[in-house]
């Protein structure tokens, strides 16, 4: 994204009305797509990320890879970290930071590695 693109972005959340969707979806859509990408880097199957995540269903699984599905919980996170062997981490941040931890990524970004 250019900086005038981000830029424009920017300043259409600046209505409240549009940030707060913004900002749901957008969380929605990166974990979904966090989760398939560390699945998809670590070989496993929606079935072994539940069996690892403590007992999940495969189809839990494939409702937390849908970034139409917004009912995940902290605690389901937690559990997914520990599966993946990666560390959670959750955070209040401004709304810049918010776009730029989310624009332009590629695939690679989203499956950090184990310990």
């Amino acid at each position: 994204m250019s900086e005038s693109e981000k830029k424009g972005l920017l300043a259409y959340l600046g209505d409240p009305a549009v940030r707060h969707p913004y900002v749901d979806s957008t969380i929605r859509q990166v974990l979904a797509r966090k989760i398939k990408a560390l699945r998809d880097a670590r070989g496993y199957d929606q079935e072994t990320v539940g069996r690892l995540a403590g007992g999940m269903s495969q189809s839990s699984i494939s409702r937390l890879e849908d970034p139409n599905y917004g009912k995940m919980t902290l605690k389901t996170l937690k559990r997914l970290a520990q599966a993946f062997d990666v560390a959670l981490l959750v955070d209040f941040v401004r709304f810049g930071e918010l776009v730029d931890r989310t624009i332009d990524r590629v695939e690679a970004d989203f499956a950090p590695l184990s310990y």
